[in-house]
């Protein structure tokens, strides 16, 4: 498909301000784009042409914007025409690229662009949303015939509306948008609380867990091809940084493949998130939670059912430890849970969803 269809879609979703009229006129574009392009015109669509984890990719605003009016001027044959694949092409060597390269990519794109693709293309990149994404959850639905309720959850666990309607299309939702090696929001606690306060806490419907200080990371594995991802959200892949640990882990998993949630940490006291980065402080992985088992996804597990995945889906090695979560019925209880781990505890309640990329008032780090 030529850009320039999308960029007249996007030109006619402007002048209409019906969100029904939007929903149907949106669903009625999407069933005319390819499979293979889907995934690229859809987050072109959603204003996040990288996944959540490449933010803008380097680019910046000066590179291109002068090459709007460029555009204009030129006749265009239709040979030379952009497509969507071409711009697929270049968001994945743009991230991959160095900057004078990155500039270079970007630029050739508007010199093949009439002046309305132009200026619809340098919306998206400066990240600018087109389409709401209650509309475009509607209409990916619509489109496919799909579960909104289940389009809205996938969207929600991956943050990429694009391969959430490649999955509504091929009637795959049923994973909750997770996909090994496609990092996911993950979840932080939503307020501070006092050990003080918690004297007249829901200890019955609460779950308390040991929460270690150190480089929160999400980890992904899969067991066929040996491969690990250890995945910081500010720095991205840092799997190489920490070999050993990435060994260790691979050593210690059972099952076939996994996404988990972890924090790179020390037995030593008193070692900064700076140390950790150092190759000569000795290391541990805590794992905190689980998300994916197998092919099989947890989303909708409480805490206390992925805990027990967790547990076994590992073997006992030295370097690897899972952190112990447990129901209390009192502060006393707690104050001891609490003595017996020199870094933080977290609340969360037993029957709360895992809310993917939010801070929950219901997760608490207690203080």
């Amino acid at each position: 498909m030529l850009f320039s269809e999308l960029s007249a879609f996007i030109d006619m979703n402007d002048s209409v301000s019906n969100e029904r009229e939007k929903i149907q006129k949106c669903a009625e574009f999407l069933k005319k784009v390819s499979e293979k392009e889907l995934e690229t015109a859809v987050r072109l669509l959603d204003g996040k042409p990288f996944p959540w984890y490449y933010p803008k990719a380097g680019i910046k605003k000066e590179w291109f914007i002068a090459d709007v009016h460029i555009g204009v001027q030129k006749h265009l044959e239709e040979k030379e025409r952009v497509t969507i694949g071409k711009i697929h092409d270049m968001l994945e060597s743009v991230i991959k690229s160095p900057v004078k390269t990155k500039k270079m990519l970007v630029r050739s794109l508007f010199l093949n662009m009439q002046e309305s693709e132009s200026r619809n293309l340098s919306r998206i990149l400066l990240q600018s949303r087109i389409i709401s994404s209650k509309i475009l959850v509607s209409a990916v639905a619509s489109a496919f015939n799909a579960e909104r309720e289940k389009v809205a959850r996938a969207y929600e666990i991956s943050e990429d509306m694009g391969s959430t309607a490649v999955k509504a299309m091929k009637k795959t939702l049923s994973g909750n948008g997770m996909e090994i090696f496609r990092p996911i929001r993950t979840e932080t606690p939503g307020r501070k609380l006092e050990i003080e306060k918690m004297k007249y806490y829901d200890f019955p419907n609460t779950v308390f867990e040991h929460s270690p200080r150190g480089i929160k990371i999400q980890v992904h594995y899969d067991k066929k091809t040996g491969a690990v991802l250890f995945f910081e959200k500010t720095k991205g892949d840092i799997t190489k940084k920490f070999s050993g640990l990435s060994k260790a882990f691979r050593e210690s998993c059972v099952v076939s493949r996994v996404i988990a949630e972890a924090v790179i940490s020390s037995l030593k006291k008193d070692i900064s998130e700076k140390d950790m980065w150092k190759k000569t402080t000795p290391k541990i992985l805590y794992l905190t939670d689980i998300f994916a088992v197998d092919n099989k996804s947890l989303a909708e597990e409480n805490i206390l059912r992925r805990y027990e995945f967790l547990k076994n889906s590992f073997a006992k090695k030295p370097e690897i430890f899972i952190a112990e979560k447990k129901k209390l019925n009192s502060r006393d209880e707690l104050e001891v849970f609490f003595s017996t781990f020199d870094r933080a505890l977290v609340a969360r309640r037993l029957n709360s969803r895992y809310e993917f990329g939010k801070s929950p008032e219901d997760y608490v780090e207690i203080v």
